[in-house]
């Protein structure tokens, strides 16, 4: 792939070549970042070569893989070529195709939407592996074909509100691991839009409970309570594992409010959390929260603790969660699972501790572009600072920033 880059980067093919620091912001990468890719060992990450030919535009005819072919019946990541769609900030709001090109559309005999859908699940696989920066382009690109497809459903209108609410949430996530929280509030709006139409109490619950998560990462732990508690009002209805992450939201929210039963309440909803979350273990229907497993809400539950300032209390749930290990698809999940066990450690003095498992966190981080990881590596660098008159801890600390330096974007 290093090879192609630099092939396709060098050749005049746009009038001139293209200089290394110029296609690295293209790739969203720095340009040592890309240097080291151009010279070094093969890259073999399917979402990540097809992410980056879409983006330099590279022909498919010079592909040695083929994106959108199926392997084993699952679509592999199909990706727009364009790295400009229309503006990425805006929900859509206007139509670029029309329905005749629709109705025509197929991708490798399947329906428009099958295609769509197996591009929304490659993106989110991708996402949990290398965070939002370089997705954002790619998917948002697609959501005025999504737009269309909604404006025009006929009798399938209902299969295709499911898929539009799940997709254009989806980039509300996105633009919220940017720290972009005005538009990810946009895009969740919208989502919300199409499941009060679809009328799913579990789909609108859901969406709720993404807005209280926006509402209180953004600093307002006190709407993010009431749309937490909006998203339980159709709890019997629900799915254990959607009561399960849904009340993890509202622990979050009641984690960082000063209300005197706040912390009672916290307690309550812990406990909720973990019986829900272990009942799903024998739940077979399908949700929107399949990522809602034991160990994430043990993480989760650490989070917020670390959070409110009881780095006491979360210390052990985090030295819990770090011991059963994560999967390793999951690479944003980890990075973040250290960095809060290390600040933890920090906070309660633990020199060694806290160093050891920072360095962990670092080799960690690789190419993982996140504000919510950003933002965690920034709280544990500021809690080692205890120890600035050690020469080893400020080695540490140095690693932390360089780290933190990468693009990670700052809240609007």
């Amino acid at each position: 792939m290093g090879r192609l880059i630099r092939a396709f980067r060098q050749h005049p093919h746009h009038g001139r070549a293209i200089s290394q620091s110029v296609a690295a912001s293209w790739l969203h990468l720095s340009q040592p970042q890309l240097s080291r890719i151009e010279s070094g060992p093969a890259v073999r990450d399917l979402a990540r070569l097809t992410q980056w030919t879409g983006l330099l535009g590279v022909p498919k005819n010079l592909l040695w893989f083929t994106p959108g072919r199926e392997q084993n019946g699952h679509p592999e990541h199909v990706m727009s070529s364009s790295s400009r769609p229309c503006d990425p900030h805006d929900v859509p709001d206007r139509m670029i195709v029309s329905t005749a090109q629709i109705s025509r559309m197929e991708l490798g005999g399947t329906t428009l939407l099958s295609g769509l859908q197996g591009i929304l699940a490659a993106h989110i696989q991708a996402d949990a592996m290398l965070g939002p920066l370089l997705l954002l382009n790619a998917i948002t690109s697609h959501a005025p074909v999504v737009e269309q497809i909604c404006r025009t459903a006929g009798e399938d209108r209902s299969r295709v509100l499911v898929f539009a609410t799940e997709f254009v949430e989806f980039c509300g996530w996105l633009f919220q691991d940017v720290g972009d929280f005005t538009c990810a509030t946009k895009w969740t709006n919208r989502a919300l839009d199409y499941a009060l139409e679809l009328g799913d109490p579990r789909v609108t619950a859901y969406v709720l409970m993404r807005k209280s998560n926006i509402a209180t990462e953004s600093g307002d732990p006190d709407h993010g309570l009431t749309l937490a508690n909006a998203a339980l009002a159709t709890a019997p209805q629900l799915t254990p594992r959607l009561r399960a992450v849904i009340l993890r939201q509202r622990l979050h929210a009641h984690a960082l409010l000063p209300h005197t039963d706040s912390r009672h309440r916290f307690q309550q909803d812990v406990e909720l959390a973990l019986a829900e979350v272990n009942d799903s273990l024998s739940q077979e229907e399908p949700d929107r929260a399949g990522y809602c497993t034991p160990a994430y809400i043990e993480m989760e539950i650490g989070a917020s603790l670390l959070r409110a300032g009881r780095a006491h209390d979360a210390l052990p749930v985090l030295q819990a969660h770090h011991s059963r290990g994560l999967d390793p698809m999951q690479a944003r999940d980890r990075v973040l699972g250290l960095a809060r066990l290390a600040t933890a450690y920090a906070a309660l003095g633990e020199r060694d501790q806290a160093c050891q498992v920072t360095v962990e966190a670092v080799q960690a981080v690789d190419t993982i572009r996140s504000w919510r990881v950003g933002t965690q590596l920034n709280t544990l660098e500021a809690s080692l600072s205890r120890w600035s008159g050690d020469r080893s801890v400020e080695e540490v600390r140095g690693k932390v920033r360089a780290a933190a330096k990468a693009p990670w974007p700052t809240p609007n």
